[in-house]
């Protein structure tokens, strides 16, 4: 256990010590008349110093008694020759010893201060806290709502018609920091075989306009979607969370490359994740049929509405569910029998959403995909289906290996 002596013990044995000490060099002779009192005055000052008004008052009444052991109990006369001497002395301990307790006083009203307000901010920090971790609750309830996907599709089919490139671009990245908390984006173009340029970007991105592909300033996820081809999936990189969705041609040529920088980390969870995966897939296939439409049209039966050929149907929609396998994504498929001509393939597309597509498999033999829809989801739109098209059979796939035969 650890010993503490009180100050006032202490203050009562440094001056019994030093003034001791005085007493007995002058009474030995040791020190002269002149260097004793300047000792004394020192001494004085010193305590008024250390201890403040207290110091003063009992370094003062010390110099007094040892002045007047000194002088023999003449001590009336020593004040009367050097009273000038004598009052500054006076003077300057209790200055010095007021001067100490207005500075002792200060310390303690700032820590006092300091004490509340670590208080307050303690406070202030359990209620931000308390306040935080309800938000989080908040939003993890509304991520968690099945509506959640539904609001970020219709946000992406809102932007579909606005013919501007980088407006449309621009538009997309905000769209992922409104629904999926994405606080740095950037979309970039290759300029040639190693460089790429930057598009638009979103938030305060770090990176530069142009990024050289062997310099350290390139994302190694940027390499890494490139050499792919692919979509990758929110990594976890240097603390943060970075996806990256490449934009190819029908031939797979590289045209641009939409960089995910950074999530905000506190609204980061598994609704989030999947909720980036869907939008990725969304907004992909959204921006390859907006510059690819006149190479798609090629592989549709009409102009008007696609609907792919029976040549390509089966390879497309078999690399379509590969995909979807892959990011362990939802999808059902529905069938349609009977005579389908194009006025009819208008009205089932104009029924569905923008990234569900129609595969002519055999004449009179159709394959609706429905992208990120549950099979107790499809029923719905199979009965909406049966009553705007009475003439065709719409019915739910039980298998889909035969189409692939």
């Amino acid at each position: 256990m650890k010993l503490t002596i009180p100050r006032s013990i202490i203050f009562t044995c440094e001056v019994i010590f030093v003034y001791g000490v005085l007493w007995y060099l002058s009474f030995k002779g040791v020190v002269g008349n002149e260097l004793f009192f300047l000792l004394l005055c020192f001494s004085s000052l010193l305590f008024a110093l250390q201890y403040g008004v207290q110091g003063a008052f009992i370094s003062a009444a010390a110099s007094f008694l040892l002045a007047h052991l000194w002088t023999k109990g003449n001590i009336f006369y020593l004040l009367s020759r050097y009273y000038i001497e004598a009052s500054f002395f006076v003077s300057g301990i209790f200055l010095a010893g007021f001067t100490r307790s207005g500075i002792d006083r200060k310390v303690i009203n700032a820590e006092l201060s300091n004490q509340i307000l670590d208080r307050r901010v303690e406070s202030l920090t359990l209620r931000l806290s308390e306040s935080d971790k309800a938000l989080q609750e908040v939003l993890n309830e509304i991520i968690t709502d099945m509506e959640s996907p539904k609001i970020m599709y219709q946000a992406i089919r809102r932007i579909e018609q606005i013919d501007d490139l980088e407006s449309f671009f621009n538009e997309i990245l905000y769209i992922l920091y409104n629904h999926c908390h994405v606080e740095k984006s950037n979309i970039y173009k290759p300029e040639n075989k190693n460089d790429l340029k930057r598009v638009v970007s979103f938030g305060a991105t770090v990176l530069p306009e142009t990024l050289v592909w062997k310099t350290p300033d390139m994302p190694e996820i940027l390499r890494v979607g490139i050499a792919e081809k692919a979509i990758i999936v929110p990594k976890e990189f240097s603390h943060r969370f970075v996806m990256a969705i490449p934009i190819l041609s029908l031939s797979e040529k590289l045209l641009y490359i939409i960089l995910i920088e950074e999530i905000r980390f506190i609204n980061l969870s598994e609704n989030i994740l999947n909720l980036l995966k869907a939008a990725a897939f969304w907004i992909r296939a959204m921006i390859e049929e907006r510059i690819h439409r006149e190479e798609i049209i090629k592989f549709s039966m009409y102009r008007s509405v696609i609907v792919y050929k029976t040549d390509v149907s089966r390879k497309f929609l078999k690399e379509t569910i590969s995909f979807y396998k892959r990011y362990n994504l939802s999808f059902t498929l529905l069938e349609v029998e009977g005579e389908i001509r194009e006025k009819d393939a208008l009205t089932l597309s104009s029924s569905l959403r923008l990234f569900d597509e129609l595969f002519m498999i055999n004449d009179g033999y159709l394959i609706i995909f429905l992208s990120m829809t549950t099979e107790e989801n499809a029923s719905f739109v199979k009965e909406r289906l049966k009553k705007l098209l009475p003439h065709l059979k719409v019915s739910q796939m039980k298998s889909k290996k035969s189409i692939f035969n």
